[in-house]
């Protein structure tokens, strides 16, 4: 007989043992957890197709609670009473599943055997080696045994297969959502119940176009007018195509939505949830004919939209570059961008010199088209002065650049050219424009250059011995002689500052410091200074306008072989330093009384006026009359602007005796009231045309007076265009009878004609060459009556900021001394006095 002993097999038994039991384990666990985990699995799988989110609220979050309660309940079963295998079992798995196919007895248990021992110890050496051999032969067939894989006996607890549906779902969910598998996860565990049964289901979209293009924002809604249907859901709104350009910025807001999506040229994108039925999306549009959002497979708005593309400028040369007046270089030219060029540039180089940079110069770029999205070229010249530059009167090649908001970017056709240079009164002035011209050409001549600079600046009397003179020609010539290359580029803007000085005298310096003055009085209303501040730069600023007009008239006196601008008729003069004086004492009364923003707006009218002052210059015959020309056409377009007034005001009157015999007349109804026999409304249809028959005529001399602005100055005023328009809306209104709408298209055509009357003049100057003259009549010794020193009505101001007149200042006064008479009596309540002292801190 044996009986088991305690001692374990040898150790390299023990890992096959305890492989066994991890076995036996896999075995026990899959035949009692399969149910949850089919659970679980075919939850995964419902999430990864989207189909919880689809469902309705109260049935998603019931599944849900189905799944997870059972899952639960079948965990709980599984685990309950778990039998976990045994070493005997695994010994046991060992011998009975373990064993090859070749085993016979009595090795069929050698693990069970090698466990035994003799009853009795072995007495002789007979039976000690029998006993060995025995154990070496049972060693020998346990290590033969292998582990055998788990072999869970799913055929019998699961007949029908049901643990496949699990396996099979999510396989085909990860083969759908694959890319937004965590998004749908989270919709799948967050079912959004309905809040109630008449929560509206609305839908607003704001569309904002770049800010390059100038359009406005649009502004799309649904279900405003359903939120009291069945779910709350309203009908796809039928609208036309909303234009808007590519890349605008779109935010969608959904109202009492579950899951809504967005479809916009592209796959749908879920908004997000930020609040109770509540979501938002921000995206770019750059694609798609169609605005869709739906919720839960509902349609909740249809748009049809329509992106247009932004196309690129267009920019080419219409003729040579030529010499404008003032040794300007004129540059015709034709461009265009659908939503308007931003950035306009004349490129120079020099083609002798392909290694020296390339010189930009900004430009002002053209008018945008007039309509949407519609690329239309338009023509003009522009005109840069360059002869401050070194390459001014030497051979380049020029060539324009225009770049739109979108970044894109036009170039030209290269074309050569020879830039304008100023041509020197003053001998010495002319020497050292010479001397510098041949350095820019060529800086291996600076050697040469520098001998001439010397004997100019030994010829004292020839400069009158002015000492900034001297020591600039001193200065250059020693440099030129010691620098080379590049470095003689400083050396030829000093020469240039030292010419203009000996041309125009002590006239440049007086510019100068007063832009200076000007700027520094500009930022300090810009940013609230002190009244004592401000105070302070008016005088500094009057004291250089002082010395600019002396200096100028210093200029005037010394040509007088040149016919001057003061020969001009009397309602186009230049402007006189008097006026910009008054303005300036007009100025400080505004300060004196806190008003800073009429401050500004003064301001910016007598910047105007100095930056005329700045370029007055010499008029030619050939300019003058120009400049009489130019005059009769701002002439018939003042009568022009009257005769719209008064028609203005005759449609007016028209319109409110309509209005008391009935009401206008719409389309619909004038051919009813034709049929009407004789009534007033016949008087009103006679009269109707003869003033319809006087727009057209009216719209016909301004189409004329346009034609001829345009062959003079280049271009015809974008206002002036939009008073044309106005007026032939007008002219239709009036066919109509429809008196209110003239009315209202010809006070736009009005005030179009009043903004284009300064454009005009203004463009005409500067096709002259005459920046010098005001682009608006001014009166030349003070004011006339009624008007103020820039020549306008008492109390109108061109901007949106209106200056006080003289009765309004002087009842400002009056009440700002009542507020610091009544602030100084301490007799008064306490709070009345803090409220006072709160009024008198804005002034």
């Amino acid at each position: 007989m044996t009986k088991p002993a305690a001692p374990s097999p040898r150790p390299p038994l023990a890992g096959r043992l305890l492989l066994a039991r991890w076995s036996l384990l896999t075995e026990r666990l899959w035949e009692r957890l399969w149910p949850a985990a089919t659970l679980v699995l075919l939850f995964l799988g419902l999430a990864f197709l989207d189909v919880l989110p689809r469902l309705p609220g109260w049935l998603h979050l019931g599944l849900l609670a189905a799944l997870g309660l059972g899952a639960a309940g079948a965990l709980a079963v599984a685990l309950f009473r778990f039998p976990w295998p045994t070493p005997d079992e695994a010994r046991t798995l060992l011998e009975t599943r373990g064993a090859p196919g070749d085993t016979r007895l009595p090795y069929h248990r050698p693990l069970t055997a090698l466990m035994d021992q003799p009853a009795r110890p072995a007495d002789d050496a007979f039976a000690a080696g029998l006993w060995q051999a025995h154990r070496e032969r049972m060693l020998a067939a346990a290590r033969r045994l292998s582990v055998p894989a788990p072999a869970p006996h799913m055929a019998t607890r699961d007949p029908l297969g049901v643990r496949a549906v699990g396996v099979l779902t999510v396989v085909v969910g990860l083969a759908v959502g694959w890319g937004d598998l965590g998004q749908r996860l989270a919709r799948a565990v967050t079912p959004t119940l309905p809040q109630g049964a008449t929560l509206p289901l609305t839908a607003d979209v704001w569309i904002t176009p770049p800010a390059y293009t100038g359009r406005p924002p649009v502004t799309l809604t649904a279900g405003r007018e359903s939120a009291t249907a069945a779910g709350g859901v309203a009908a796809p709104q039928a609208l036309g195509p909303v234009r808007v350009p590519e890349g605008s910025a779109l935010v969608a807001l959904v109202h009492g939505a579950a899951a809504p999506v967005l479809t916009a040229g592209g796959a749908p994108v879920p908004l997000e949830q930020i609040g109770d039925g509540s979501h938002r999306l921000e995206t770019t549009l750059d694609t798609g004919s169609r605005l869709v959002i739906e919720d839960d497979g509902r349609t909740v708005a249809d748009w049809p939209v329509a992106v247009t593309a932004d196309m690129p400028p267009t920019v080419r040369f219409t003729g040579a570059p030529d010499e404008a007046s003032r040794w300007r270089l004129r540059l015709p030219y034709a461009a265009g961008d659908d939503y308007g060029i931003q950035q306009f540039v004349l490129q120079v180089a020099r083609p002798d010199r392909p290694d020296t940079p390339t010189l930009e110069v900004a430009l002002d770029p053209p008018a945008p088209s007039p309509a949407d999205n519609e690329l239309v070229e338009r023509e003009g010249a522009a005109a840069v002065d360059l002869t401050p530059h070194p390459w001014a009167g030497l051979p380049v090649t020029v060539r324009l650049k225009a770049t739109d908001g979108a970044g894109q970017t036009a170039l030209s056709d290269l074309i050569d050219t020879v830039l304008p240079e100023r041509r020197f009164q003053h001998p010495v002035a002319a020497a050292i424009a010479a001397v510098r011209k041949e350095v820019a050409r060529d800086p291996s001549t600076a050697p040469g250059a520098s001998a001439v600079l010397d004997r100019l600046h030994q010829e004292v009397d020839a400069y009158d011995g002015d000492p900034v003179v001297y020591l600039g020609l001193r200065i250059a010539a020693n440099r030129l002689y010691h620098e080379k290359g590049a470095a003689v580029d400083p050396v030829l803007g000093l020469l240039w500052e030292l010419a203009v000085r000996l041309e125009d005298g002590g006239l440049t310096m007086a510019s100068r410091d007063l832009e200076a003055a000007e700027e520094a009085l500009r930022e300090a209303l810009e940013n609230d200074a002190s009244d004592a501040e401000v105070e302070r730069l008016l005088n500094e600023l009057q004291q250089a306008l002082d010395r600019f007009s002396e200096m100028l008239a210093q200029m005037m006196q010394q040509m007088p072989q040149m016919p001057m601008m003061g020969q001009l008729p009397q309602d186009m003069q230049m402007i006189d330093p008097s006026q910009m004086r008054e303005m300036l004492e007009r100025m400080r009364e505004m300060n004196e009384l806190g008003s800073r923003e009429a401050a500004k707006a003064m301001l910016d009218e007598l910047s105007r006026m100095m930056e005329a002052m700045r370029n007055m210059q010499p008029m030619s015959p050939d300019q003058m009359q120009q400049m009489q020309q130019a005059q009769e056409m701002m002439r018939e377009l003042q009568k022009l602007a009257r005769e719209q007034e008064q028609m203005l005001e005759q449609s007016f009157a028209e319109s409110q005796q309509q209005q008391r015999q009935g009401g206008q007349p719409n389309p619909g109804q004038q051919g009813q009231q034709g049929q009407q026999g004789q009534s007033g409304s016949q008087g009103q249809g006679g009269s109707g045309q003869s003033m319809a028959q006087a727009q057209e005529d009216l719209r016909m001399r301004l189409g004329d007076l346009m034609r001829r602005l345009g062959e003079m100055a280049g271009q015809v005023p974008d206002n002036l265009g939009q008073a044309e328009m106005a007026m032939r809306g007008a002219a239709e209104a009036l066919q109509g009878d429809r008196f209110g709408s003239a009315a209202d298209a010809q006070g736009q055509a009005l005030e179009a004609m009043r903004q284009g009357m300064g454009q005009a003049m203004q463009q005409m100057m500067q096709a002259m060459g005459m920046p010098g003259m005001m682009p608006m009549p001014m009166p030349t010794m003070g004011a006339a009556p009624g008007r103020d020193p820039l020549g306008r009505r008492g109390g109108v101001d061109p901007g949106t900021t209106k200056v006080p007149t003289e009765p309004e200042e002087k009842r400002a006064r009056e009440l700002l001394e009542e507020l610091r008479r009544r602030a100084g009596d301490r007799d008064r309540p306490a709070p009345e006095l803090d409220y006072l002292h709160r009024l008198l801190r804005q002034f």
